[in-house]
């Protein structure tokens, strides 16, 4: 098929044949040349038909190169080749006719020939495509033209804007305008109404210039088009400077200005406008009233409009419906229903618009009964309500809370197929939000195929309402993720959103929005600003906004003062109230309702009544919420009387009121008042909700009133709220409160929607009760569960993790809470160190302690008794110093650690003065700081101060007779520690293991073994099992008095016990002194190599033992695999020199002591230096030995004197035994066997006088003999 050929025509008499020359292989030469314009083969192959094929037919194929035979058929074509004028004739009658078919054909035959490359009959193609309504083909013919005239460029913006493709005529505007090519009048005012109507008034201004370079401005349908534009646009100034611009603005001209101004919300403007018209002799047309109307009602111009409606009477236009319609929708816009009414009455018939008009004036007016009377007369007249209609009907549904009416309307909603409807979908959903039905309102909005901010706003102000934060903030995700954009009503239910969920992130966004839109100044937007910085916490914000704004009125005074109150910033709020009435703010019921919440925090019952005074002026006491909030204010300062004296005047009592009375004796521990009053309010017949059972078995688990509480329950399940959640979760609290945890648990299981308040609760029982593996375990159910811990729960699980010393746990919720953001709340950081220090991580407790941002008491306490726990008793003391320097007062817990770290160090003027401080605080009565002190003064030996302390205690337990006992034991006075245990009994006070063990360990370490061992007989005769420390104690008493047998048969009770899991190593160090002292190192060793455990105190018990029986071989080899181990103490150092000393092995002693010196420094002990004394003076070093008294840390004691004097007797040294009588002289523990000693010494020395004597008498008797 031969291809189609873009060729300019030229009529037969201009044109003339060209010699062809072709080259082989080489490309197509010039086939034919005009007088103006010359076609090469090249060309052709380029622009071959391009037009393919379109929806319904093809045209042609590709070409083919033309070669040098097919010349002499090109002759032949142009000889065949039509009439360019019929063939634009047919043209012009299909463009006419709109004849779509034959310009396909038309055009198909163009191709044929080639002609559709002329540019006249193409740019005419364009047109007919364009008039016959086929754009497809008009884009096509046009884009294949290579010389566009204004009439292909004029039908292309003609056809787009009969389409509405206006952005697409923009463009097109833009390309002529590269192109140079200059629109016409006519389509420059096509190019102004598709700016109107896209509102792009840049592209006007634009457009504007052209006309102005053309000269069009002064032609008046030109300049009504501009003044159109730029009205609509929302640029009125500009309006009105072209609109004076114009020579003869004519009706159309101020019609334009004052439709636009009417439309951009400047009514006042465009009606005054209306009167300059008039004024200037114009006569207004059936469109300039209709504007005019429409201003009228907007702004409630009722006067105005009544003028113009004279205006319509006048040119008798009163019976068009259209206008009439417009006027009656005027007066209900305008308040005058009855005017209205007449309006309605008097038109010649009533459409759909009419009754709509008059319906949708009812119900803005809130005339409700009225609106629904129209509805359903509109349905009798045979009028099928429409989308506004049915609007209308919702909305008055909406104002009388009538549900079940709006409900009907929304199933004629169904019927009539409007539930597609915008306007209905989101009336429904207003409808539905506002009477708290969410999850309908939620349906509705999924269903409807298009969704704005109107529709989301109103379930988002639904949710807001409900104080449903969370879900109204993931509304404003969704809307978002929609592309809907955000109006200021959108921006005040979503800060109200972020507010009730303290997400002051998205807040800080949504502001920047705010500020982005331009409506920061906007009043509901800048007080929801407030509001939301209030609730998240941020004051400065808050304040900045707040002292920013032009005029505070009473809703930005009550927000701010609300949001101080609320946060506990009671001082700042009666600052805000002060600041208020200084500007002459009015006060309403919220303000002073504000004001009693603040003097409720402050406990300022003073200001309060101040409050009460000012209420009862202004007469707002008989308001419930108000009355509640004066009861509500005297309770929470303490001045119950009062509160029960207005409760009492009130004639209104709601259980709201009922409510705050229970809960306020309740938070004063009057439980039992509280009670009455729920008795007296069952007995009224008001009915109890909710709060009112919560009231109640808080009442119950102050009082600790578990019946009540059981008939409580059985009334909540009578009541069908067993699964109310908030009921729930307080049940839960109080069986685990009251220790009933299976209950407790049974609840939480039946309990729908748990929420993680119900795991709180039962977690915190648990933790309460020590049952903290449980506790733990409900943290991986509650994670299953997809619940997100409060800070208090986590709370409870570190408290459980410090209890099992679970510290891998323990640093996992650690994790968690700084991934949930909590580390900086002071409680979690408390709890935190208080884990760590339970759990002996202490540096780690220390730096997170100093790492916190608030140092509260709860956390100084918790790292100080974690240091106490843990044995770092000088730490204890000096983070007590501390605790007090800041500032801080310690509680009984930090007196109970810091006494017992006394008792560890021997500090006892430290404990004489941490008693007197706790005096000072009051504390003395505290049973624990008591039995503390008793134990104090017990073991530094001050039994009298110990027995004065505990004749003053309140309250004397087991553990407090137990402290007095051990003191007397330790003390040696076993007959009154034995009387103690006795009269305790008389007391009523059972005797524990402690009692029991002190005796007999205090009877074991005096040799009374057999008392001991009877007073075991006497402990199992009443029924005291034996623990770790009676075995303890049984095994002492054994080994002192070398029983092995009997030690052998309480060694293999020990075996079948299982309540020593914990002492084992206790047990074996006991079980090895035991055998070691009862020389049997065969079964001592048995015991040791039983134990797996590296401890340094078994180890150095069996060395004591085997150093006993003067086993030096295997002494020195246990010592260095101590030493290799790291194990070895000044108590094994103590072992050694004790054996070298009984084995004369001064060498090795020194040595070792020399090595003791160096490791330990300081370490070194009056029993190391009097053990080397020892072994100085049974070698006969005596001047050695007094060397090493000279080294001693501090002054020589008995021992250590008596020592020296005996090895002095044994070596006979006189001189130096004078020495020491003279140091054991002066010192307290002198005894009266240092004289007998003394004197056996100079028995001795006279003795060894004489002897000397007798032998030299014997030598000059022999030699005077020899002589």
């Amino acid at each position: 098929m031969c291809c189609i050929f873009q060729l300019n025509y030229l009529p037969s008499e201009h044109m003339e044949c060209v010699s062809v020359s072709l080259w082989q292989g080489s490309s197509p030469s010039t086939l034919m040349r005009g007088s103006n314009s010359q076609l090469r083969c090249d060309r052709i192959a380029s622009v071959s038909c391009r037009f393919q094929e379109d929806a319904t037919e093809s045209y042609c194929s590709n070409c083919d190169t033309w070669h040098s035979n097919e010349a002499a058929d090109l002759l032949d074509w142009m000889v065949k080749v039509p009439d360019v004028n019929d063939i634009m004739s047919i043209v012009q009658k299909c463009r006419k006719e709109k004849d779509l078919s034959r310009a396909k054909r038309v055009h198909l035959q163009m191709c044929d020939h080639g002609l559709e490359a002329q540019n006249v009959l193409a740019n005419h193609l364009v047109t007919m495509f364009v008039c016959c309504g086929d754009m497809p083909l008009a884009q096509q013919a046009f884009q294949r033209l290579d010389e566009r005239t204004e009439i292909a460029w004029t039908s292309m913006i003609q056809g787009f804007y009969e389409r509405e493709e206006f952005l697409l005529i923009l463009e097109l505007f833009e390309a002529m305008q590269v192109n140079c090519v200059h629109p016409s009048s006519f389509t420059l005012v096509t190019l102004l109404k598709s700016c109107t109507k896209l509102r792009k008034s840049d592209k006007g201004k634009k457009i504007h210039a052209e006309i102005i370079q053309q000269g069009f401005e002064t032609v008046s349908f030109v300049g009504n088009s501009l003044v159109d534009m730029y009205a609509k646009c929302g640029l009125p100034m500009e309006a009105r400077d072209v609109f004076d611009e114009l020579r003869d603005p004519d009706i159309v001209s101020w019609t334009a200005l004052i439709s636009g101004y009417s439309e951009q919300g400047l009514e006042e403007e465009a009606l005054s406008f209306l009167e300059e018209m008039k004024g200037k002799g114009f006569f207004p047309s059936a469109i300039t009233l209709f504007c005019g109307l429409k201003a009228c009602g907007s702004i409630g111009a009722l006067q105005n409009g009544q003028e113009i409606h004279t205006d319509i009477v006048y040119a008798g236009l009163e019976n068009n419906l259209s206008v009439g319609n417009t006027l009656l929708d005027m007066y209900a816009k305008c308040g005058s229903m009855h005017e209205a009414q007449r309006v309605f009455d008097q038109l010649p018939t009533n459409d759909v618009v009419s009754w709509t008009a008059l319906l949708l004036g009812y119900s803005e007016l809130e005339f409700g009964n009225e609106a629904l009377e129209c509805f359903e007369q509109m349905k009798v007249e045979g009028v099928f309500p429409d989308a506004i209609a049915f609007v209308s009907g919702l909305k008055a549904c909406n104002g009388l809370g009538d549900t079940r009416r709006g409900q009907l309307i929304h199933m004629e909603v169904a019927e009539e197929g409007f539930e597609s409807s915008y306007l209905v979908g989101s009336a429904l959903v207003d409808m539905y939000a506002k009477f708290g039905l969410l999850a309908e309102a939620h349906d509705v909005l999924r269903a409807m195929p298009v969704r704005d901010s109107v529709p989301w706003n109103a379930l988002i102000g639904g949710y807001g309402e409900q104080g449903r934060g969370a879900q109204a903030l993931s509304c404003v995700q969704a809307m978002q993720h929609e592309g809907c954009s955000l109006n200021p009503i959108t921006f005040v239910c979503s800060l109200k959103g972020c507010g009730m969920v303290s997400d002051s992130e998205n807040g800080q966004r949504l502001h920047d929005k705010v500020i982005k839109h331009g409506i920061e100044r906007n009043s509901y937007v800048s007080n929801a600003l407030i509001y939301m910085y209030t609730r998240c916490r941020m004051f400065i914000e808050a304040e900045n906004l707040f002292n920013s704004l032009v005029v505070r009125d009473t809703i930005s005074c009550n927000t701010m003062i609300a949001g101080y109150a609320d946060h506990g910033y009671g001082e700042k709020a009666l600052a805000c109230w002060q600041q208020m009435q200084s500007e002459g703010v009015t006060a309403n019921a919220i303000t002073l309702v504000c004001g009693l919440q603040t003097c409720a925090i402050l406990e300022n019952v003073k200001k309060g009544r101040e409050f009460h005074t000012n209420i009862v002026k202004k007469g707002f006491q008989g308001e419930s919420i108000v009355g509640n909030a004066i009861v509500d204010m005297y309770v929470k300062c303490g001045s119950l009387t009062e509160a029960c004296k207005v409760f009492e005047s009130l004639l209104i009592r709601d259980v709201a009121l009922w409510n705050t009375l229970i809960f306020g004796h309740v938070e004063h521990g009057l439980g039992g008042e509280a009670m009455k009053y729920l008795e007296r309010m069952q007995q009224e017949d008001v009915c109890m909700d909710e709060i009112t059972y919560v009231g109640s078995l808080k009442a119950v688990i102050d009082l600790g009133a578990l019946n009540e509480g059981l008939k409580l329950h059985a009334q909540i399940v009578n009541d069908n709220l067993e699964t109310n959640l908030m009921i729930g979760n307080t049940l839960i609290d109080m069986y685990a409160k009251l220790g009933m945890l299976a209950e407790g648990q049974d609840v939480f299981d039946t309990l729908p929607g748990r929420d993680v308040i119900s795991w709180s609760a039962l977690v915190s029982g648990y933790v309460e009760h020590n049952l903290y593996d449980t506790a733990l375990a409900c943290l991986e159910n509650l994670e299953c569960e997809e619940l997100s811990p409060t800070a208090l729960l986590l709370v409870r699980m570190l408290n459980a993790c410090g209890g099992l010393k679970a510290i891998f746990k323990g640093q996992d919720i650690n994790r968690q809470i700084i991934i949930f953001g909590l580390e900086k709340e002071s409680f979690i950081g408390s709890a935190l160190v208080d884990m760590y220090a339970k759990c002996g991580w202490l540096l780690e407790a220390e730096k997170t302690f100093t790492m916190l941002s608030e140092q509260d008491a709860a956390a100084w306490t918790g790292l100080i008794a974690g240091y106490s726990e843990h044995g770092s008793v000088i730490q204890t003391l000096q983070y007590l110093d501390r605790m007090e320097q800041a500032g801080f007062t310690p509680d009984a817990v930090c007196f109970l650690c810091s006494v017992k770290a006394c008792v560890r160090i021997g500090a006892q003027d430290k404990g004489q003065e941490l008693h007197a401080q706790i005096i000072r605080e009051g504390l003395e009565i505290n049973p624990y700081v008591g039995n503390s002190l008793v134990d104090m003064y017990a073991k530094f030996g001050l039994i009298v101060e110990a027995q004065d302390v505990f004749d003053e205690l309140e309250t004397r337990d087991v553990i407090s007779w137990s402290s007095l006992i051990v003191g007397y034991a330790d003390c040696g006075l076993i007959e009154t520690a034995f009387q103690c245990l006795e009269q305790m009994q008389v007391k009523g006070v059972t005797p524990n293991e402690v009692a029991w063990n002190a005796v007999m360990l205090a009877l074991s370490e005096t040799q009374d073994n057999e008392d001991a061992l009877s007073i075991y007989a006497q402990m199992l005769e009443r029924g005291i099992l034996p623990d770790f420390g009676t075995y303890v104690s049984i095994f002492r008493a054994c080994g002192n008095s070398a029983a092995l047998k009997a030690g052998q048969r309480f060694h293999s009770q020990v075996c079948n016990l299982h309540t020593i899991d914990g002492n084992g190593l206790i047990m074996t160090t006991a079980l090895i002194d035991m055998y070691g002292k009862c020389g049997s190192m065969v079964d001592a060793q048995q015991a040791f190599d039983a134990d797996p455990s590296g401890d340094i105190v078994k180890w150095n018990t069996l060395m004591s033992g085997y150093a006993r029986q003067e086993k030096r071989k295997i002494v020195f080899t246990l010592w260095k695999h101590m030493r290799k181990m790291g194990l070895q103490s000044e108590v094994t150092y103590l072992s050694i020199l004790s054996l070298c000393s009984h084995a004369g092995l001064v060498v090795k002693g020194q040595i070792l002591f020399e090595t003791m010196n160096q490791e330990y420094e300081n370490a070194v002990i009056f029993k190391h230096c009097n053990c080397m004394v020892d072994l100085m003076g049974r070698a006969g070093q005596l001047e050695e030995a007094v060397h090493i008294l000279d080294m001693m840390p501090a002054h020589p004691d008995r021992v250590a004197w008596g020592t020296v004097l005996g090895a002095c007797r044994n070596w006979g040294n006189t001189q130096l035994s004078v020495q020491a009588f003279d140091n054991l002289s002066g010192l307290e523990e002198y005894e009266s066997s240092v004289l007998t000693l003394m004197s056996n010494i100079y028995a001795d020395s006279l003795f060894s006088k004489e002897t000397e004597n007798n032998g030299a008498n014997e030598k000059q008797f022999y030699l005077k003999g020899i002589g």
